[in-house]
């Protein structure tokens, strides 16, 4: 999930494996990797540091692949190679890291961490919750729908999965929507509370009250899902690729543009 104003971007630690062996996996690709060295084919030194991982570009005249592999490990690493992806329907540089090197950094399947990179330096480090103000952390990247007037792109913010049901937003339930530049703020609604108040509430304060749904999802199965477009989107200044941060907590969901440079990227 890139930002196209920055040399970093927010990304989640995947899972990879069985059920009964499973294990947390990193994996970077896009045609950015050609800027920064990182080309099919290159050696890419995995390391673990605290609170993340740092990815080393190789080298080109490496004298000993032995002498190079022993200095790796002993910094608790593991040497990888970069190879060609089909990214899009295009060919793009990618490299991929995985098992246990990456949890003794500190980190674990489901983290959101802050990547920044320059030439021959990819920085992973784990991005705290608390920075955002709410118990927990997911990373979203806004998309578009075509306008039904001139077929144009139109931002939208859609989240979707079991989590929201964790957190209070179950299928039907209704959510108010508020918006400033740079921010999206959604609350749980009150089941309890008169309709007709809920829509004076709504008007007074110029919230848009959304419902969520289910989305059908061939493997998972009906999700809950919360979808935005319109007036309000236009409010935040969100445009279809920018990524956001999600913070929750129990009724409450926060979405904001991240300011990389606050975060030490």
């Amino acid at each position: 999930m890139m930002n196209k104003d920055s040399n970093a971007y927010l990304l989640i630690v995947a899972r990879t494996g069985r059920s009964e062996d499973t294990k947390p996996r990193l994996s970077f690709s896009g045609s950015w990797l050609y800027d920064i060295g990182f080309l099919p084919g290159v050696l890419v030194q995995s390391i673990p540091v605290p609170g993340g991982m740092d990815f080393r570009l190789c080298d080109e005249n490496i004298k000993s692949y032995r002498a190079l592999l022993s200095e790796t490990r002993r910094m608790g690493g593991a040497l990888v190679s970069a190879y060609l992806a089909t990214d899009c329907g295009r060919d793009v540089p990618a490299f991929v890291a995985t098992g246990k090197r990456i949890l003794s950094g500190g980190i674990s399947i489901g983290d959101a961490l802050v990547v920044g990179y320059s030439y021959g330096l990819i920085r992973a480090r784990k991005a705290s919750p608390e920075m955002f103000g709410f118990e927990n952390l997911r990373a979203v990247t806004v998309s578009h729908i075509k306008s039904k007037h001139s077929g144009a792109p139109v931002p939208q913010v859609r989240l979707c999965g079991d989590w929201l049901s964790g957190i209070g937003f179950g299928q039907g339930a209704a959510v108010t929507a508020d918006a400033e530049e740079g921010s999206l703020s959604l609350s749980l609604v009150d089941p309890g509370m008169d309709p007709a108040r809920l829509v004076k509430y709504a008007r007074e304060n110029r919230l848009k009250i959304v419902q969520t749904a289910m989305d059908s999802h061939k493997k998972k199965g009906p999700r809950p899902a919360i979808g935005i477009t319109g007036s309000l989107i236009a409010r935040t200044g969100f445009m279809p690729g920018d990524m956001l941060a999600a913070s929750y907590g129990y009724g409450e969901i926060r979405l904001q543009r991240l300011d990389f440079e606050k975060l030490g990227f």
